[in-house]
């Protein structure tokens, strides 16, 4: 779910000319790419090999930010969107994983932790989209 939207913050960042917004969109991979390394830290603990790939969502999230760049020279609004979409996909699948029964209290700690703060940034989108909207 990190990886996913990491690459969705990176993808986008490409593609946006407004410079502000790229440090926010690197910002938010580099703090997805610290969620996973957080969470990749944990399932080694237990001496697992933690599986990182992308899903067919974000596989399609990527695809319609590459087709919105190309046909709209002002793609801020559609990028924009595909956060709001990969956010709340990350959301719902942190919600999942801490309805586990099988997950110990250190890594729902972690979890509950990283939901947070994706909802906060899924809180702050608008605010994004405001500012660069009056910039």
């Amino acid at each position: 779910m990190n990886y996913d939207s990491k690459l969705v913050y990176e993808n986008a960042a490409k593609k946006v000319g407004d410079l502000s917004f790229k440090d926010t969109l690197l910002y938010l991979a580099n703090e997805r790419e610290s969620f996973i390394d957080l969470l990749k830290m944990q399932v080694m603990n237990l001496r697992e090999i933690p599986v990182i790939k992308s899903t067919q969502f974000i596989e399609l999230s990527l695809l319609r930010i590459d087709i919105k760049s190309i046909l709209f020279p002002d793609n801020t609004k559609a990028i924009i969107k595909e956060c709001i979409h990969t956010e709340s996909y990350a959301i719902r699948q942190y919600k999942e994983a801490l309805n586990e029964d099988f997950i110990s209290d250190s890594i729902e700690f972690i979890i509950d932790n990283q939901l947070h703060r994706i909802e906060a940034t899924l809180n702050n989108i608008p605010i994004f989209e405001y500012e660069l909207q009056y910039q």
